[in-house]
């Protein structure tokens, strides 16, 4: 299997056929007529100066946003396998795209919520059997997790949720690839050169809580704790290894 899809068997399509695709519609297929097995490239907008690079098995001008490209790379059969894989779970190569997930880093943010709870009494009137009405009232538990500070019934417990990032990795057992995911991680090159292969919304949360004076909710931000890591926004480079910083 080819680990790196930029080898050098990049090629190009005569640029005929290219200006001709440009004017193609969504649903429609190129008139690519290689004899070789072969992956297109493919790239989807993400934002004006941001977007996703993948290579698929296929010939559509467009499969849900991603914009078929005349660069291709040759495969085998075990190749198209992973590729099969990689396309049926929306995956990506991390080095090539390196740029769209350290700007996803860099838009998740910690955030607090506070829980809540306070009984209310409701009253309803029924009907009994000889007709007159009979008055009656339940106590009703509100609770939950709001993201106000000064909510008039926070009770003091707070949530501190954190973002953190998952890769994939391909596994060979029984004659067949498989996917695996990694260990959660605040930043995304701990694992990327372990688990190169990632979805475009690789991230998850996780929280812990605390104890406070409900009056004292209302002056407390996340930068108040130091309980979690965050990934290095200060070094956009791509390293296998890094030292990450505190908040």
């Amino acid at each position: 299997m080819k680990n790196n899809i930029k080898t050098n068997l990049l090629k190009t399509i005569p640029y005929a056929l290219t200006t001709a695709l440009l004017f193609s519609g969504c649903g429609e297929k190129s008139e690519c007529e290689l004899p070789t097995r072969h992956v297109h490239k493919y790239i989807k907008q993400v934002e004006d100066d941001i977007t996703i690079e993948k290579y698929i098995l296929d010939e559509q001008l467009n499969i849900y946003g991603y914009i078929w490209q005349n660069e291709y790379i040759e495969v085998n059969k075990v190749d198209e396998m992973v590729y099969k894989l990689l396309r049926k779970n929306g995956l990506f190569e991390g080095s090539n795209n390196w740029e769209y997930l350290f700007n996803l880093m860099a838009n998740q943010e910690d955030y607090l919520e506070f829980y809540y709870e306070y009984t209310t009494i409701e009253k309803y009137t029924t009907t009994d059997e000889n007709g007159e009405e009979v008055e009656h009232q339940n106590e009703v538990v509100h609770k939950g997790w709001t993201k106000k500070p000064n909510y008039a019934h926070n009770t003091g417990k707070i949530r501190l949720y954190h973002h953190q990032f998952y890769g994939f990795k391909l596994i060979y057992e029984n004659d067949k690839f498989k996917l695996e995911s990694s260990p959660l991680v605040d930043d995304i090159r701990d694992v990327i050169a372990e688990y190169p292969y990632f979805d475009e919304f690789c991230v998850t949360k996780i929280y812990k809580e605390f104890k406070f004076a409900p009056a004292k909710l209302k002056y407390l931000t996340p930068n108040d704790f130091d309980v979690f890591e965050s990934p290095d926004l200060e070094n956009p480079n791509l390293e296998e290894s890094f030292t990450r910083i505190k908040k």
